[in-house]
């Protein structure tokens, strides 16, 4: 969007607002801004068995149900501690979007799946994320120099996935033994919920046909080590909540799903019947089970896992972009060269002195070697292949998923994956 385009879709938004009664302008105060827009929003709650539907807490769940949690929530509505410049993006986003109450069952005050649904908003979501970034601007440019003690490094992980997924045109989520992470179990499925639903909407924004893979180890399935046995079922059981709980459009994400995602499951145990000539990388490469040379002794790796690493806490994400934008898919050759990567680690972090308050951060890190890029040019040549079976002329796609086969990688399905593992 050009700047001039941008001036003037915040300028029709910031009137729209106005007409509410919020008459603290963002670039005046950007703080009291987002405080009085929350007020005016708790007041049009209404009341359920005589106490407002728009408590602090009904607002803090909702912002937990959209995956954007905002710590000492009442403190900073309070104006007792100043707002983070994502607190306020999150407030004012949720705020906007949930304006207009529509469902009425006042009998319920749940704030389980779908309690978002019950919402109309202000104004259309292009003008919401434009104030929401507004906002988000001035605080930050606001801040004093060295503020933001409680700041960790890196990017929230599910922001940061969905910002480079939207950039890409495949992300892998890899690990041998801890694929998903969350800071709070009781909101595990809700977590993996809202980031595939951020994905799916990424991907719609501009039907760019993305592709998604989750490349993990079943491992030899010994009660010995069994821990990534588990880290694919916890994988499966979110996959399967997807698929059977109920809430809208909940039948069209799974088809968006089914048509985007594959899962590449290391057997170490599977029997491999042909031979094919050696991969030019390696099960390790392909599973992130150890750390990498070029990443050893990196700040960035201490600075997320200390010195203690191991190849249970490495959690990862690759994005591959086609290095010529928008050109057809042509695997005629599969050099590193054809494809961009990035490179991010994720691991549950907490602010120094507050060991409770833990978030998922990704930090990126650099290229790690040849038989990286080897590996998920590979896998992606494999995906498509799987996923497109009828768009690839060449035998590129075919050969990649025998050299992943040589390996004991299978490529699986969504309903594969749910059903049949």
């Amino acid at each position: 969007m050009s700047t001039r385009k941008r001036d003037e879709v915040l300028s029709g938004a910031l009137s729209s607002i106005a007409a509410y009664g919020i008459t603290v302008a963002p670039i005046d105060q950007p703080a009291q801004f987002v405080r009085e827009l929350s007020l005016h929003w708790r007041n049009r709650g209404g009341r359920v068995a005589g106490r407002p539907r728009h408590s602090d807490r009904y607002l803090d769940n909702l912002l937990k149900l959209r995956g954007t949690p905002v710590r000492s929530l009442a403190a900073k509505l309070a104006g007792k501690m100043t707002f983070e410049p994502d607190d306020a993006d999150a407030l004012v986003r949720l705020c906007l979007l949930c304006w207009h109450y529509v469902d009425d069952r006042a009998n319920d005050q749940s704030t389980g799946d779908g309690e978002t649904d019950r919402y109309q908003p202000m104004l259309p979501k292009e003008e919401v994320i434009e104030v929401a970034s507004y906002v988000n601007e001035l605080i930050s440019a606001s801040r004093p120099e060295g503020a933001g003690a409680l700041t960790l490094p890196g990017e929230k992980t599910g922001d940061l996935i969905a910002a480079e997924f939207a950039r890409s045109d495949a992300m892998f989520s890899v690990s041998s033994g801890r694929t998903l992470i969350t800071p709070n179990p009781k909101q595990a499925l809700i977590g993996f919920r809202n980031t595939i639903n951020r994905l799916w909407e990424a991907d719609r924004s501009d039907n760019r046909d993305r592709m998604l893979a989750w490349v993990v180890d079943l491992g030899q399935q010994e009660f010995e080590d069994a821990s990534p046995f588990w880290n694919v079922q916890e994988l499966r059981s979110r996959f399967k909540a997807l698929r059977v709980f109920k809430e809208p459009d909940a039948e069209s994400r799974w088809r968006w799903l089914q048509s985007r995602a594959v899962i590449v499951l290391h057997n170490p145990r599977m029997v491999i019947n042909e031979t094919t000539k050696p991969p030019a990388f390696t099960v390790r490469d392909a599973l992130f089970s150890e750390i990498p040379r070029g990443w050893r002794g990196l700040k960035q790796i201490r600075t997320l896992y200390g010195r203690g690493f191991n190849s249970q806490m490495g959690t990862f994400t690759i994005f591959l972009r086609r290095a010529v934008e928008g050109s057809l898919i042509d695997f005629s050759s599969r050099e590193s060269s054809r494809y961009e990567f990035r490179y991010f680690a994720h691991v549950l972090l907490a602010p120094q002195g507050h060991p409770s308050e833990l978030e998922a951060r990704g930090l990126e890190l650099p290229p790690p070697g040849e038989g990286y890029e080897d590996a998920f040019g590979t896998i992606y040549a494999a995906v498509t292949k799987f996923l497109r079976p009828g768009a690839i002329e060449s035998m590129v796609g075919a050969a990649a998923i025998k050299e992943l086969h040589s390996l004991r990688f299978q490529l699986m399905d969504l309903e594969a994956f749910v059903e049949e593992l």
